[in-house]
């Protein structure tokens, strides 16, 4: 019978904690988010990072990074676009009407960019812990890394195409990433596996 590798450099664990998420979450959250001064930038980073450090649900740090980001300037366009609309029809109310909708466009920012910056370190954060897993022994130095899209009604088309893509884990999905997210709103994932024998 084969001896399990005795674990000497081993500093990941299944407890909910991963520093490698909190690590890639301090060095890259919130570089793909448009329209932010450094300063804001630099906030949300640290509402990502504290929401993998101290298990902040996604929709309080989507709350969060509400207060701090605005409308970017594609949406704020569309408000100042649905403000017009509703002058020119000589609507009621057009003040409330606007301000409840440049909200829920807020919301759903915030919650974008919350859903894909943690899922995106946690992805990162995985990747470095296979890394560690190999180095360690717990893997193989051949160990490959698969594509897992969310099979339902939401698949982009983006992503379709990557669901089952196998390669080794140093190298890039065919996309260019070493892991998910891909795009904006991306719900996959990826597992290390080890090689058919």
């Amino acid at each position: 019978m084969a001896s399990l590798p005795t674990p000497g450099r081993a500093k990941f664990a299944f407890d909910g904690h991963n520093p490698a998420a909190v690590r890639a979450a301090e060095q890259r959250a919130a570089l793909l988010v448009v329209g932010l001064t450094r300063q804001q930038r630099d906030t949300v980073r640290g509402i990502i990072v504290r929401s993998i450090r101290d298990g902040i649900p996604p929709l309080e740090a989507a709350r969060l990074i509400r207060s701090v980001v605005g409308l970017d300037p594609r949406r704020a366009q569309a408000v100042a676009n649905y403000r017009a609309e509703l002058v020119e029809q000589g609507t009621a109310n057009v003040s409330s009407l606007v301000d409840r909708y440049a909200a829920r466009l807020l919301r759903q920012r915030g919650d974008v960019i919350a859903r894909t910056e943690v899922l995106g370190a946690l992805n990162d954060g995985a990747l470095e812990a296979a890394r560690q897993a190999r180095d360690d022994g717990f893997l193989s130095g051949s160990s490959l890394k698969v594509w897992l899209t969310t099979p339902d009604d939401l698949l982009c088309p983006i992503c379709e195409p990557l669901d089952g893509e196998t390669v080794p884990l140093e190298s890039p999905f065919s996309w260019g990433g070493d892991v998910p997210p891909r795009h904006v709103s991306c719900r996959c994932s990826w597992a290390p596996i080890e090689p058919n024998p």
